[in-house]
This record gives C-alpha cells, sequence and structure tokens, in this order.
C-alpha cells in the first residue's frame, strides 16, 4: 500500500477511540445518547458542548483536550485514576466531535481556543488557573490556548501533540482542495479509512478486537453524526495541523513547565518531531515510550497515568 501518511492516521486512530468506546458499552445499531454516556451540555456561542466535570470542587483543576475525532471519552481511564487522587476535572467534546454541536462555521485554532474560553466562563471556572492535557491536535489546540491566556494555564502536559510539519499525503492535499464536495469527500474517507485500518497500532493483537469490526463502525460513525464530515474537512482545511510552530516558539519563553509523552512507533505526528518542540521549549521535558504508536492512549493507558500523575503533584 506504501506509506502511510499523517492526516489519515489521524482520522483513522481517532475512529478507533471511538469504536473501543461503544464496543465497551455494546452499542452497535447507532451511537449511543448523550443521556447514556453521561455528562451535561450547555449551549455556548456556536451551539451545545458536550462535557463532564468530574472529582473534588477543590481540587486542583485539569482541563483535557482530544484529538481530531475521538471525543473526550477517549481519557476516560486517566480522568478515573485523577479524580480518586484529587484533581477536579474539565472534559469536553469540541464542536464538530462526539456529542457537541456541529456549527456551520470554520474549524480552525480560534473556535476550538473560543469553545473552551466560553466553556470555562459559563461553568463559572473563568478566574480558575489549571493544567492543561492535549492529545494529538488537542496538543496543538492547548498550545494555542496557553498563547492566548497564559496566566490562566499552570502546567501543560502534551500526548505526542500537532503542530510541527510532517508529510501530507496527495489524498490529504486533494481534501484541500476548496472545489471537492462533501460527497466525494464522504466516500474518499470511507475508502481511505478502510484501507489504513490496520495502520497506527504497535500492538495489533491486543486490538484486534476493535479492528475487526472497525469497518462497519466506519459506516456508522460517518452515517450517525450530521455534520462530521463537514466539520472534519473544515478543520483538515483550515486548523494548522502541521503548521504550528511560531505558536510553541511562542509559549517556549514561558516559565511554565512541560511534559511531552510520545511514542517511537508514532507514524502520525511522528516521534521525530518531539526534538522540534524540545528546542523551542527550554522548560518541557520528555517521556519516551518505547515501541508505541500514536494511539498508546488506547493500547497502554497504563503507561500515562503514573507519570502524568507525578509531573502533576510536583510543586
Amino acid at each position: 500500500m506504501g506509506p502511510v501518511k499523517p492526516i489519515l492516521i489521524l482520522l483513522l486512530a481517532a475512529i478507533i477511540g471511538y469504536r473501543q468506546y461503544v464496543t465497551k458499552h455494546g452499542h452497535l445499531s447507532g451511537l449511543p445518547s448523550v443521556e447514556h454516556v453521561g455528562g451535561n451540555v450547555t449551549l455556548l456561542p456556536y451551539g451545545t458542548t458536550h462535557y463532564y466535570l468530574e472529582g473534588p470542587e477543590d481540587g486542583p483543576l485539569v482541563v483535557f483536550l482530544h484529538g481530531i475525532v475521538s471525543p473526550a471519552n477517549v481519557f476516560d481511564g486517566l480522568a478515573r485514576d485523577l479524580t480518586s487522587n484529587g484533581f477536579r476535572l474539565l472534559r469536553f467534546d469540541f464542536y464538530g466531535r462526539g456529542w457537541s454541536d456541529s456549527p456551520d462555521t470554520t474549524y480552525g485554532a480560534d473556535l476550538f481556543t473560543s469553545q473552551l474560553a466560553s466553556l470555562l466562563n459559563k461553568l463559572g471556572l473563568a478566574n480558575r488557573r489549571f493544567h492543561l492535557i492535549g492529545l494529538s491536535m488537542g496538543g496543538a489546540v492547548a498550545g494555542y490556548y496557553a498563547r492566548a491566556f497564559p496566566d490562566s494555564v499552570d502546567k501543560l502536559v502534551l500526548l505526542a501533540p500537532a503542530g510541527f510539519p510532517a508529510p501530507v499525503s496527495a489524498v490529504a492535499r486533494f481534501l484541500d482542495l476548496p472545489v471537492v464536495s462533501d460527497l466525494i469527500v464522504h466516500g474518499l474517507a470511507k475508502v481511505a479509512l478502510t484501507r489504513t485500518l490496520h495502520v497506527g497500532f504497535a500492538n495489533q493483537t491486543k486490538v484486534q478486537p476493535l479492528l475487526e469490526k472497525g469497518t462497519s463502525f466506519i459506516d456508522l460513525l460517518l452515517s450517525s453524526s450530521p455534520g462530521f464530515m463537514r466539520s472534519m474537512l473544515s478543520t483538515l482545511r483550515s486548523f494548522p495541523l502541521l503548521a504550528s510552530q511560531h505558536v510553541f516558539e511562542d509559549i517556549g519563553r514561558h516559565p511554565r513547565d512541560v511534559l511531552f509523552i510520545w511514542g517511537t512507533k508514532d507514524v502520525t505526528c511522528p516521534y521525530e518531531n518531539a526534538a522540534k518542540f524540545l528546542s523551542v521549549m527550554p522548560n518541557a521535558r520528555l517521556i519516551t515510550l518505547q515501541d508505541e504508536s500514536h494511539n498508546y492512549i488506547i493500547e497502554s493507558p497504563e503507561l500515562t497515568h503514573e507519570p502524568i500523575m507525578e509531573f502533576l503533584n510536583k510543586k
């Protein structure tokens, strides 16, 4: 098949995360309702946002930002560990993902940054300083937020973040063309995601039950989430997933502590990019996960919990 490029793997990785959640809860005929997945919804300027606010009210606040497709549920395991250790957690679905609305707008960095700012304000948390954890695209959003609101963010945890250049496939360049219709994109996404279903995981055996039903779940996600493909196409065209290095150069001048966690077999946000991030963020340190893929938070979540808690607790 040839080398698989980052944009398609970003899509696939997150769809597998979706697949994992639905498999766990036994919903194969349609995505589970908000009532079933729990949490709350609130109306923000661009539509409703689905969120979870958990843990002791007086605990240190931690905000989670998920990846390009996967909803806030991708952090379920880490959320349980942090709340049981006294942290107050906020996690939510980006617009166009999970159980949040899919407004007809441009899905760039400004949209997701303003979504977080609006949500914090709505929940009465705007004046609280907090730790920020971002996964993949969420890592890039974390960078934009920390640059816009430097005094609000205490520590940063970036899990294989997007933001620095990486190879781009011909398919990704094709999707970027404004003349490409939603119908073509829908069909192309299904073909591309199905073909690359087995790529992006370091341990194929561990995730085989998910992969076996992956094709049917791709159909389910594309058919059951109105506005999903429109929001995805806009994100690929408007969010600088591979061109946000200037943001990290800016926030690298801030004295806050930063932790990167990265797998050596990551072909989505290549492990080689870790050195580029570290070169512009002198207060950062890197934890390397040998032989782990971009999807280590799904494959091997236990590898991240202890180092993240230790980092957040360190004075």
